[in-house]
């Protein structure tokens, strides 16, 4: 269990607030007149060759966040061919984790995990193949998460929405 005024639950807060601030100024970003000009040029180009309008795919927090849990799933090594896998943070107090596994004889395995970041700790709602348990995270698992998020948190924020994650600047 962490105490209340542990480090650890302070950080994984920020790395949240980080994240949620990154995704609303991206989506903020494709209203600027750039993207505004840019989408007219492609949409007139789409009028002469197409004979109809183009309208871009607008980012949202949700396709925005299966981008991230792109980047999260290759943290936990190459998804070989019949596995799905997602990590992500949901929100400030929410971290996930799934992964399903298709065998040769097309059987389906999965488990998904709940990361639920509070004061008293971090609780860990566990769905395996339809069960659910709940554990208060510990040793060397707790280990592992605080270096998964911190790992997911440098490289979502530099490739994704290319910002130094230590500086919160901007990258060129």
């Amino acid at each position: 269990m962490i105490p209340k005024t542990d480090p650890t639950i302070d950080n994984l807060h920020k790395i949240a607030e980080h994240l949620q601030q990154a995704r609303l100024d991206y989506i903020a970003l494709q209203s600027s007149t750039h993207i505004v000009d840019k989408n007219r040029f492609i949409s007139a180009i789409a009028r002469k060759l197409f004979s109809r309008d183009w309208k871009p795919q607008l980012v949202t927090e949700k396709s925005l966040k299966s981008l991230e849990s792109e980047i999260g799933a290759k943290i936990f090594g190459v998804v070989k061919p019949g596995e799905r896998r997602e990590f992500f943070n949901d929100n400030q107090s929410s971290w996930f984790f799934h992964q399903e596994i298709t065998d040769v004889s097309h059987t389906s395995r999965s488990v998904t995990l709940h990361y639920e970041v509070n004061d008293n700790g971090i609780l860990r709602v566990n769905t395996l193949n339809g069960s659910m348990e709940c554990v208060q995270v510990a040793g060397q698992e707790l280990d592992n998460f605080i270096q998964a998020t911190n790992i997911y948190y440098s490289i979502v924020m530099r490739q994704l929405y290319k910002i130094d994650p230590v500086s919160g600047k901007k990258l060129q």
